[in-house]
């Protein structure tokens, strides 16, 4: 299966599996994000016609929960600002951190309105958490921009996922075919000031997110990898 874009974020794991008590070996975990359904050079195509040019995101932060603390509070934070392009696989600005982590019980994205911090985002981006560009199977360009500030947490249905002991590789998808299903979303009629339009498309949004294991690992999301589905957005 062909991907829109993919990003990185590169995080070094402390495991303490080593020989020696208080001398933990570092592992690294990657964690991407990539939109998925077939795709044709620096554009998303769908059967129907319609084309994705852009898909901006805004995030203020990255949350993981240690699954040996998940009844507690205090996920580990990647903070941001930072930006994703789904089509490209831009992300503005890149992280990486370390922390000692075995398994997690939880991924969570906070959504956050862009508060105009980055160069490389469009001026359209400012104010908003998502923005979609591009044009309807007849041609007409569209652009749609939602505004919403919220935590997105995506869980397994077993409350755990358990890293590998060496290197693990993880992809955050989403589905971008769901945001566009006939019938779902018309683009070009779409108003952003439409209290339940906006709020049945962001329902949609956090649906269609899902954590995979990158088994092969190559940052791209393979017809084999969608069988080992490792979380989901909230429902």
């Amino acid at each position: 299966m062909r991907v829109a874009g993919f990003l990185m974020l590169s995080v070094v794991l402390l495991s303490c599996a080593g020989t020696d008590v208080g001398n933990p070996q570092s592992r690294e975990l990657s964690v991407e994000f990539i939109g998925f359904d077939e795709s044709a050079p620096n554009a998303l195509t769908f059967d129907s016609g319609l084309v994705i040019s852009e898909l901006w995101l805004s995030l203020s932060a990255l949350r993981l929960r240690d699954a040996a603390l998940c009844e507690e509070e205090g996920d580990f934070y990647l903070h941001g600002p930072f930006l994703v392009e789904l089509v490209s696989g831009r992300e503005f600005p890149p992280l990486s951190t370390r922390l000692e982590l075995q398994s997690l019980c939880r991924i969570s994205l906070d959504f956050a309105l862009y508060a105009g911090s980055i160069p490389e985002a469009p001026d359209a981006m400012r104010d908003h958490s998502i923005l979609i560009r591009g044009s309807s199977a007849d041609g007409q360009a569209f652009e749609i921009a939602l505004s919403r500030n919220e935590v997105v947490h995506l869980r397994n249905t077993t409350g755990l996922v358990s890293l590998l002991p060496q290197n693990d590789h993880l992809l955050i998808s989403f589905a971008l075919n769901e945001w566009f299903q006939a019938g779902e979303l018309d683009v070009e009629a779409f108003d952003s000031s439409n209290a339940a339009a906006t709020a049945k498309l962001w329902t949609v949004i956090k649906r269609s997110i899902r954590l995979y294991r990158d088994s092969v690992p190559d940052g791209l999301l393979q017809d084999s990898e969608l069988l080992d589905q490792l979380a989901t957005g909230e429902f």
